[in-house]
């Protein structure tokens, strides 16, 4: 019998800080963020999405990240499975930029 994983959502509207809360639940908790706004997927778009700076994630793991060029299409289809596959940790945190 596997494990249960527990997962917290960290959600809002924009500019509230749950992109730190995100880390400091981490930090306590040894989580890690799988970011689920679907703007910052994307590379080269950090100041209009307000994306954490590396060196506010305090070595924290930042999953599903800057990892597509702004002209890729990122469909939920694809984040499902990206994100089940993330989910290896004990304590994942999600966080979204809007509600």
């Amino acid at each position: 019998m596997s494990a249960i994983k527990k997962i917290a959502a960290v959600v809002g509207s924009s500019g509230i800080g749950k992109s730190k809360l995100a880390v400091e639940l981490c930090k306590a908790l040894t989580g890690q963020v799988i970011n689920a706004d679907a703007l910052q997927v994307y590379k080269g778009l950090d100041i209009i999405t307000n994306k954490m700076p590396m060196n506010e994630r305090e070595d924290i793991n930042h999953h599903l990240m800057d990892f597509l060029e702004p002209d890729e299409e990122y469909q939920v289809t694809s984040f499902l499975k990206d994100a089940s596959q993330k989910v290896m940790s004990p304590f994942f945190v999600f966080f979204y930029t809007n509600v």
